[in-house]
């Protein structure tokens, strides 16, 4: 996996979304070697590649699952106080509402996704050396 293959992964996202992660793993791709020997690697091309790719992975996770939070806390909150919808400008909130149910959605199969590729743990890493002695370990 590469960072080819991590722009296959986020192909079918909105432009703005694809663009900040893009962006995001070509600065961790410029700098890869450099995280690598931080972590007391070796550098090679396959530990390049992976890192790349988990890290994009692990960025799109942390971009998904925080915006899930936000809206999943604000609505319990508002439920809490038997309010069953927000209004933001001139979007309405709500458990139902078609945002909320497309960011469970989109969280769900990313999920689902991260398990398929055996990237869940990828996820839950600190930093991105300690990503890199992940990647390593299952070379």
């Amino acid at each position: 996996m590469s960072r080819q293959a991590f722009g296959d992964l986020i192909d079918a996202l909105p432009f703005g979304l694809r663009d900040q992660l893009d962006g995001y793993v070509a600065a961790v791709e410029s700098v890869a070697d450099d995280i690598i020997r931080e972590a007391g690697l070796d550098p090679s091309q396959a530990i390049r590649d992976q890192l790349v790719f988990a890290a994009g992975v692990r960025r799109l996770w942390a971009m998904v699952d925080g915006q899930w939070a936000v809206l999943d806390t604000s609505l319990r909150f508002l439920r809490e106080n038997r309010v069953s919808r927000m209004r933001v400008g001139s979007a309405v909130y709500g458990s139902d509402s078609r945002d909320f149910v497309d960011v469970q959605r989109l969280r769900r199969q990313l999920s689902e996704e991260l398990e398929q590729l055996e990237l869940h743990d990828a996820v839950l890493v600190d930093d991105l050396s300690e990503l890199a002695r992940w990647v390593a370990a299952r070379l």
